[in-house]
Formats: C-alpha cells, sequence, structure tokens
C-alpha cells in the first residue's frame, strides 16, 4: 500500500518534534509589530526552547531565552502591570514557583515574563510601565530546568491557558526565522535599536 505525500510529512513532522497544527500558525508582520525583544538594546541571547519544543513547551506557543543569571529584562511591549511574583528562590524546581511579571496591554493581551531572580522585579501592580522598561533580572524560579532563562508567553485573556496565546513577532530582531516567522532553537538573536513613536502609532491602529 502506498502511503501520499501528505500523511509522510505528517509523520515527519511529528518525529522532529513539531505538531503539523503549528504550521498553520500566521505570525504577525515584524514591520508592524507593537512587541519588541525582551531584553536591552545591543544584547544577544539564544533560544533555548522554541515553539513547541517537546522538552518542555509541548503545544505551548512560548519562547525561553537563555541568558547568563542576572541578565537585564525589559518589557517588550508597553501596558499595565497586572501581576507580579517576587519572593521565590532560584532553583527550587517547584511548579509555580516562579518569580514573574503579568503585564496587560492596550487591546486586552498579556505578557507573561517568568523565572525572573528572587527579589529583582522592579515595577508593583497596577504600574504603567513603556516598552523597553526594566522589569527585573532572569533567575532560575520555579521549574527552570536548571538553565537560567527567561519564558516569554503572550495570552488572549487572563485564562493563560496553553490554547490561548497568542503567536508573536518582534519589530527589532536581528537573526534568522523560520518561514512562517518563529523564531529557531539554538538561534541566537540581537535586539536593535527602536523607535517607540512608531512602534505607539502601531498600537493607535
Amino acid at each position: 500500500m502506498k502511503i501520499s505525500t501528505k500523511i509522510r510529512i505528517f509523520f515527519l513532522l511529528i518525529f522532529i518534534g513539531c505538531d503539523p497544527v503549528f504550521r498553520d500558525i500566521q505570525f504577525p508582520d515584524p514591520k508592524t509589530s507593537p512587541y519588541v525583544l525582551p531584553f536591552p538594546v545591543g544584547e544577544t541571547h539564544d533560544i533555548f526552547q522554541s515553539y513547541n519544543n517537546k522538552q518542555g513547551h509541548k503545544n505551548r506557543l512560548a519562547y525561553d531565552f537563555s541568558m547568563p543569571l542576572g541578565s537585564p529584562i525589559t518589557a517588550s511591549r508597553g501596558g499595565i502591570v497586572i501581576a507580579i511574583e517576587n519572593n521565590y528562590k532560584d532553583s527550587d524546581r517547584k511548579p509555580g514557583h516562579n518569580n514573574r511579571v503579568v503585564i496587560q496591554h492596550s487591546d486586552s493581551t498579556l505578557a507573561w515574563y517568568a523565572h525572573l531572580q528572587k527579589g529583582s522585579v522592579t515595577v508593583t501592580r497596577h504600574d504603567t510601565v513603556k516598552i523597553g522598561q526594566l522589569l527585573g533580572l532572569c533567575g532560575l524560579s520555579g521549574r527552570s530546568g536548571g538553565v537560567p532563562h527567561l519564558h516569554f508567553e503572550v495570552f488572549r485573556s487572563l485564562l493563560y491557558h496553553y490554547g490561548d496565546a497568542l503567536p508573536v513577532s518582534f519589530r527589532n530582531l536581528s537573526g534568522l526565522a523560520d518561514s512562517i516567522g518563529m523564531l529557531l532553537r539554538g538561534r541566537k538573536y540581537t535586539s536593535l535599536p527602536f523607535d517607540d513613536e512608531l512602534i505607539i502609532e502601531s498600537e493607535l491602529k
């Protein structure tokens, strides 16, 4: 019995760790994206885990940016801080014990910045933050896998459910993405200078 090309591709994608459903994701145009990379301009970091990696991001639209312990984490997009956690120690590896900042944007979407260093969070609930503003430092809190990194994920709503997450493109990125715009595991990405006025204009459109 012959196996169709589509079926072969389906099982090949599963074998390499990419759910075929994820190949249908539509990434926004980076040129008009309201998001920038969540670390300071001029810094370069690599992707520890990309979308839908088998290790810890199965069926998740989330990025893990690997970076040295204590590296600054900055706001990828402006908004209102709706939740923080700042008191969990590094390396306890307990589910949910990750220091984090959650920011709600003007379109009600929410960005989740997790695994921050204990005591490093620089914002409080109800603060208004600007794009590029310091939020805290990279840490090992929660189930970080023993690797200092920032877990970055954007959700449609307060449900924080995996299926409620959104694909994100970054306006100021230098580095190779795949054919649909997804950042690649193991690749390095540099945060380029950006015009925050242009980004604010794109938010208003």
